[in-house]
Formats: structure tokens, sequence, C-alpha cells
């Protein structure tokens, strides 16, 4: 049997499930933005991109907690208030993102960087679940 999920419920249910998770976490966050990211991984680290147009690396705060990567922040557009809007796409509010990762990691070591308001994060893999090569040595 297969069943179809449209990539419409898949986004209304994740962001259900972050609503949930800012709920729980007692967030403060009157409003719900959806800030896109990608997450990637190689032998060593993740990399975590998000697109975060019109901000500056001081409207973001990056925690590490555990396994979880959360990154919050505020998309800020100044807009006269008798402005009269015939479309209003342009997203505005606080938003965070609670990342888990499938493995330990090392907070200590993380580095992220802001250009064109994209948010670039790499966070290495904890010593302990990196793969290594043994050598064996000839007797």
């Amino acid at each position: 049997m297969n069943f179809y999920i449209s990539p419409f419920s898949r986004m209304a249910r994740r962001r259900w499930m972050e609503r949930a998770e800012q709920e729980a976490e007692g967030e403060q966050c009157q409003s719900s933005v959806f800030v896109p990211v990608n997450v990637s991984a190689d032998k060593d680290a993740f990399v975590i991109t998000m697109l975060m147009p019109g901000l500056k690396a001081e409207d973001v705060d990056i925690e590490i907690v555990n396994d979880a990567v959360i990154i919050k922040g505020e998309l800020k557009v100044p807009a006269p208030e008798d402005a009269n809007y015939l479309l209003r796409e342009i997203p505005t509010g606080c938003f965070q993102r609670i990342l888990r990762m499938p493995v330990e990691v090392d907070a200590e070591k993380a580095e992220a960087k802001m250009e064109n308001g994209i948010l670039t994060l790499r966070i290495p893999k904890a010593e302990t679940v990196r793969p290594r090569t043994i050598k064996i040595n000839a007797a």
C-alpha cells in the first residue's frame, strides 16, 4: 500500500511540532515565523545553513544544549503604521528552531558566521562518535 504525503502537509506538521516545542520550552515568542534551514553532515561535523535576510549577527542567539541546537531571533521589517497593504508576504516576528543532532556534538568547537543574510553554523561531532582508522602493525 502506497501513501503519498504532500509537501504541504509535511510543512504543516513540522510547524505544528515546532510550536509545540516552543510551548514546552516556555518560549515568549508570540509570532511564529518559519525560517528555512538545511542540515548536512560529514564524518567530522554537522553544517547548519539558515536563510535570515536582513538580520545581523547580533540579532541571532545560538545555544547548544546536549544534542539540541537552538537558534532564536526576530525578523523586523519597518513599516508605517498607516500602511494599507494590498499584499503582505514578508514575514515579521520572532522565530526559534530547535534542531536535535543524531549524535553527541562538541559545542566548545562550534563556529558560526553570517554572510549576506545566510547563517552558517559548523558543529563538530564529539571525538567519541567520530570514525577512527586503526593502523595495523606488521609483525
